[in-house]
């Protein structure tokens, strides 16, 4: 069985659609870490892609039964898709913003919504402890499915020079992006 996993606007509705599989059906912002114990010893997962799986991977990996893919994007793309949505400052979205800050409660204190992009892109995608294969959703815009779609616009020298800032380009350079 199939989960995909990756951050928030890094593709993971793409990949469902590509794949048939279901988006954000079981692993959204309701689910605890009980109900996904509750589905494991239960009814059991079904394949799904969602960036809302990331925080679970620990309860997940180890059954030999589940698959992983983590699909990536470049950061500053998920920078500029983010800052798009408005994603930490709107109100209507608040829902997804208390799901991530109980996973990163660090994001809480940051004020700058770049920073708090970057910080999210850099610890969700930290999330797994363990190796599983990598797509790279940029691979995919051949195909007419994947839409990249018009976003914020940002250029990496936008982004203010920071520790956080090397520790995302240290990362992003780890899943082969450059800058």
């Amino acid at each position: 069985m199939l989960l995909v996993i990756g951050a928030q606007r890094s593709g993971t509705r793409t990949m469902a659609n590509m794949l048939g599989i279901r988006h954000e059906k079981q692993f959204n912002y309701e689910q605890t870490n009980g109900t996904i114990a509750q589905l494991l010893s239960g009814v059991g997962i079904k394949p799904e892609s969602s960036w809302m799986i990331m925080p679970f991977f620990k309860l997940l990996c180890n059954d030999p039964l589940i698959k992983f893919v983590h699909v990536i994007r470049h950061p500053l793309n998920v920078v500029a898709s983010l800052q798009s949505l408005r994603a930490w400052d709107d109100k209507r979205l608040g829902h997804y913003q208390n799901f991530v800050y109980k996973y990163l409660p660090g994001m809480k204190t940051l004020t700058d919504p770049i920073e708090k992009s970057l910080y999210y892109w850099y610890y969700w995608n930290k999330m797994p402890h363990k190796e599983v294969p990598r797509l790279q959703i940029e691979a995919l815009q051949n195909i007419k499915i994947y839409n990249k779609g018009t976003h914020y616009p940002l250029t990496w020298a936008d982004v203010p020079d920071t520790p956080l800032k090397q520790k995302v380009e240290t990362l992003a350079q780890e899943f082969n992006y450059g800058f």
